[in-house]
């Protein structure tokens, strides 16, 4: 099974390579790939509204592509079909590295050592030692970041309360919180 997982993270370099238009087999410029995601919609702006240029690109230095080489074939699978960045037809826009840094960036971006917790947090997550719930690995670093998996709510006893509770809760769902 790591022969497979070995030859799907080849795939996902290759894929990635003919998709991102930059011109990297694997892992590249990242604060390239942070902009261009961000221009596409896919990143939101917010990351590039907390970290300079200079910090991404420090950031992105400090990703181990090397790291890909620890998943067994169905982590890597589930973790390419839930989480990559695809574009709108399905195309690999993101290595699973990049996913594990922006996850990292989005959750120490209001620290103090912002730059100091983003290495942490990806350190943990990208060396497979924890993982996020699934609403924060599919949404940090996106332009509707939910990050929470469940919410608690009190509902009015009227008609026209629950509907509106119903209303809000569609929308906690569709971001995928429950």
């Amino acid at each position: 099974q790591y022969v497979a997982a070995k030859l799907l993270v080849y795939d996902l370099y290759k894929e990635s390579a003919i998709n991102r238009k930059y011109g990297y087999f694997g892992y590249g410029d990242f604060y390239s790939l942070i902009t261009y995601l961000t221009e596409k919609g896919f990143y939101g702006k917010y990351i590039l509204e907390h970290y300079t240029r200079e910090e991404i690109r420090e950031l992105g230095n400090y990703i181990a592509p090397e790291r890909d080489y620890l998943f067994n074939y169905i982590g890597l699978k589930t973790l390419s079909d839930r989480y990559l960045i695809r574009g709108f037809n399905g195309e690999v826009l993101e290595l699973p590295q990049e996913l594990f840094m922006g996850v990292a960036m989005h959750l120490a971006m209001k620290e103090q050592d912002k730059l100091g917790w983003a290495r942490k947090f990806y350190d943990v997550l990208s060396r497979l030692q924890m993982t996020v719930a699934t609403p924060t690995l599919a949404n940090a670093r996106k332009p509707f970041h939910q990050l929470s998996s469940c919410f608690i709510d009190t509902v009015p006893d009227n008609l026209w309360g629950i509907y509106n509770v119903d209303s809000s809760f569609a929308q906690v769902s569709k971001f995928g919180g429950g």
